[in-house]
C-alpha cells in the first residue's frame, strides 16, 4: 500500500499565500526561494528559511518548533522622493522571534543627493524603536564621493 502525502505541496501553497499577506501584494508574490537538500532516503526536504520577494520588499519565512510557518524578517522598501538631483528611500525592517511575534522594528532613511561635477552625498539615518514604542535615531552616517 502506498501513501501519498499532500503536505509538502500544501506547504508551498501556504507559503505563497502568506507571502501575499506579508508583502502586501494582491495575488501571488514575485518569487519564492526555498533552500532544499536531499535526505538519506533521496527525498528533497526544506533545509532553511524561505525567502519571498515581492514588489515592495521581501519576507523570510521559517518553520517554528511546532511546524508552523512563521516570519523571521520582513523588509519593505519604498521611494519617498526621486528627481534629477537625487532620491530618498525608506526601508522598514521588522524582525520576529521564533514563534512569529514581532520583536523589533527598524526604519532606515537613505538620502542620495547628486552634486554638479559627478560628486554625490549619501546620508543614511537608522531609527530604532525604544521601550515606549517611539522611533529614536540610532545611527547617522554621511558619505561624500567625488569624481576625479
Amino acid at each position: 500500500m502506498r501513501v501519498i502525502s499532500i503536505l509538502p505541496a500544501f506547504r508551498f501553497v501556504l507559503a505563497g499565500f502568506l507571502a501575499g499577506l506579508l508583502c502586501g501584494l494582491p495575488g501571488k508574490a514575485q518569487g519564492v526561494y526555498t533552500r532544499t537538500e536531499v535526505d538519506a532516503s533521496g527525498h528533497r526536504v526544506v533545509s532553511g528559511p524561505t525567502d519571498i520577494v515581492g514588489k515592495s520588499g521581501n519576507t523570510e519565512l521559517s518553520h517554528s518548533i511546532n511546524g508552523r510557518i512563521v516570519p523571521l524578517e520582513k523588509v519593505e522598501e519604498r521611494v519617498l522622493h526621486e528627481d534629477a538631483s537625487g532620491k530618498t528611500v525608506e526601508r522598514l525592517i521588522q524582525r520576529f522571534d521564533p514563534t512569529g511575534t514581532s520583536v523589533t522594528s527598524v526604519r532606515e532613511v537613505i538620502d542620495e543627493q547628486k552634486k554638479p561635477g559627478g560628486a554625490s552625498v549619501t546620508t543614511r539615518t537608522v531609527y530604532a524603536g525604544d521601550i515606549n514604542g517611539h522611533m529614536q535615531v540610532q545611527q547617522r552616517t554621511s558619505t561624500q564621493t567625488q569624481k576625479s
